[in-house]
């Protein structure tokens, strides 16, 4: 069974972790509220009084870490906003200006007060939002309506509508509490319907709105349409992306609108969103028989599906000086998150980075939630992490990463081409792995998989622990309308406890050749040189190699009137200079005719000049197109 089987897995541990973080957000920014009453001669003030009320109700619980109101306010003044804010956009930056996880607004939609038992009574309507900064997505809210209690004698509406605004705010954060929002994986899609790993039992119901994302990416909203206790279905209402297997899948708490007319008593007229579209059977069946098919395949052959854009590029290490005085060799490595380990870095437990002339152990090692790293001469020592050569898996072979070591990499050689490759070393829940039934503890046995029932087939495996047997009884689940998936044989063990994890690496992905160069060093003609320009001159500089043979480096002069060498004020002069010389060559340009130099610079008095180097075989060169030297100066003996 090959790594395309782990790929619909997701860890019960942080599904759990995701659904407190939707109960328990750590840093809460609460904005002014906007009042967008119709009322004719608005009280004043009522948008802060709101606030004021619902950051005190907010901070009674304990679960909030809710900024104080100058911290809102600074952060308004760095961004220039004016309260209310009310679009999306400037919330989230706000959030992110504050620090803060998550920005709760809201509006005041009307207000009234009425003769009520002998006395006056104020009425409010009002809606709130909990809007997660790093997403954008509302997560959380409430619409409702709220009164005060009868008041008797002298009593202002001011008064009376501040009460009302106290006591929603008590009624709005007990409602926000008592919600806990689900969360699970895809499995597998059909067109714009996809089952995922969870269902009734964790929460989910039917009509629900849920988001799909990938990392940090909205893929697109849906609904759950089909539920059953472990599996559900969604369909796409509104897509951004095309749904893929290993896409997360979350709740979301759709606000109501709340209508600006009071309704009987003076509750809230609220307007939600109608659940949307249908499974059916035949549906049903192609997604199941599609999981099937992943299950049984041989996986997936192409393995950049798992780590992306893998890149190479030489740069210079200045924390490195070689012999010669100049930068030492380096080289950036970049790559793409992977796609199906969308439940984030909590998954993505670490890459490891080869090269090609140290074939038995990585070179770097840096964390999963990294993009990039640097491979320089800084004569690091690292433990690393032996699979034995294993791919992927099916079973637990490695509860703890396999660590081995220390090991010191060889260092880079200046003008040696190389070839780089990465591995993801990736953690999952025993849970997620096939045939674990659900269980939390206990014993496993052996996972089993077997073709077999009326269709014949082969058995591979026979298993004593929630085996999926594809045969008879696959057969007639595929015709039901249910989705679910059957399993037989062994014992579960204990529902208590909490689940181990287990360490598991992908194939390797290979990048394209890369050829790091050290800076070439001038050596003729010094820094502020006087040149007689009647005469052509060469420029003279230490080889970017350190080993003779290997790369072909293209050099080249570049000659500018300002030091930082702008496009527009900066010639490259001569022909390009090819050679395999080194180490440490000294080397010349061609002739350089400098009254053809200073013509194209009128009135320039002293011009600045630098050697720019790049191997001519690597597919991708260095940033800029040259690995450049330190510039000099040099002037005319006599004006021109």
């Amino acid at each position: 069974m090959t790594f395309a089987l782990l790929l619909p897995a997701f860890t019960l541990i942080t599904a759990r972790k995701a659904e407190a973080q939707v109960e328990t957000q750590p840093a809460m920014a609460v904005l002014e509220f906007a009042d967008v009453s119709k009322v004719p001669n608005k009280i004043p003030g009522l948008g802060k009084t709101a606030a004021t009320a619902l950051r005190a109700e907010l901070e009674k619980t304990n679960k909030y870490d809710v900024l104080s109101e100058d911290t809102v306010n600074r952060s308004m003044g760095d961004l220039g906003f004016q309260p209310p804010v009310t679009r999306v956009e400037d919330q989230i930056r706000l959030g992110q200006q504050a620090q803060a996880v998550t920005v709760t607004s809201g509006t005041i939609n009307n207000y009234r007060v009425v003769d009520q038992g002998g006395g006056k009574v104020g009425q409010v309507l009002m809606r709130i939002e909990i809007r997660d900064v790093a997403s954008g997505l509302v997560i959380n809210g409430a619409a409702l309506s709220a009164s005060s209690s009868v008041r008797v004698g002298d009593i202002t509406p001011e008064a009376l509508i501040n009460e009302a605004i106290a006591a929603g705010m008590f009624n709005a954060v007990r409602e926000i509490q008592s919600r806990t929002l689900s969360s699970a994986t895809v499995l597998n899609t059909l067109d714009n319907t996809a089952l995922i790993n969870q269902g009734e039992r964790v929460g989910f119901k039917k009509g629900q709105e849920v988001v799909v994302t990938r990392g940090r990416e909205q893929v697109a909203i849906a609904s759950v349409t089909d539920l059953e206790p472990d599996s559900a279905f969604i369909r796409v209402t509104r897509g951004l992306k095309g749904m893929q297997p290993g896409d997360r899948v979350r709740v979301i708490f759709s606000v109501p609108e709340v209508k600006g007319d009071f309704g009987k008593g003076g509750s809230a007229q609220v307007q939600g969103k109608k659940s949307r579209g249908n499974n059916t059977a035949l549906i049903a069946a192609l997604l199941i028989i599609g999981l099937v098919a992943i299950l049984l395949s041989s996986g997936r052959s192409d393995s950049t599906a798992v780590i992306n854009n893998f890149t190479a590029q030489a740069e210079l290490d200045f924390t490195n000086v070689d012999v010669n005085g100049g930068a030492g060799p380096a080289v950036r490595l970049r790559w793409s998150p992977e796609q199906f380990f969308t439940g984030g870095n909590a998954q993505r437990f670490a890459y490891q980075i080869w090269r090609n002339d140290v074939p038995n152990t990585p070179i770097l090692i840096v964390d999963g939630g990294q993009t990039e790293a640097v491979d320089r001469n800084d004569g690091r020592s690292f433990n690393w992490y032996n699979f034995g050569g294993l791919i992927g898996g099916t079973t637990c072979q490695f509860s703890e990463p396999p660590s081995e070591g220390p090991v010191s990499p060889a260092p880079l050689v200046a003008g040696t081409q190389y070839q780089y490759s990465i591995e993801l070393v990736y953690k999952l829940s025993q849970l997620d792995l096939p045939g674990s039934g659900g269980s939390t503890g206990g014993g496993t046995g052996t996972t089993g998989l077997s073709t077999g029932g009326s269709t014949g087939g082969t058995t591979t495996s026979t298993g004593s622990t929630g085996g999926l047997t594809i045969g008879r009884d696959v057969v007639e689940m595929l015709a039901s309308t249910t989705g679910g998936r059957e399993t037989t044989g062994g014992t579960t063990g204990s529902t208590s406890g909490e689940a181990g994890e287990c360490y598991f690496a992908t194939a390797r992905v290979a990048g394209p050749t890369v050829t790091p160069l050290a800076q070439p060093v001038l050596r003729s003609p010094d820094d502020g040189a006087k040149l007689d320009v009647s005469v052509p001159r060469t420029f003279q500089f230490i080889s970017a190699k350190a080993r003779a043979g290997g790369a072909i480096v293209e050099y080249v002069l570049q000659i500018s009137t300002d030091p930082t060498f702008p496009s527009d004020r900066s010639i490259f002069a001569g022909e390009p200079l090819r050679d395999g010389a080194g180490p440490n060559a000294l080397l010349s340009t061609q002739p350089v005719d400098l009254r053809t130099v200073f013509a194209q610079f009128p009135g320039a008095k002293e011009l600045w000049w630098r050697i720019g180097a790049k191997s001519v075989s690597d597919p991708t060169p260095p940033t800029g197109g040259y690995i450049f030297s330190n510039p000099r100066r040099f002037g005319p003996a006599t004006l021109h």
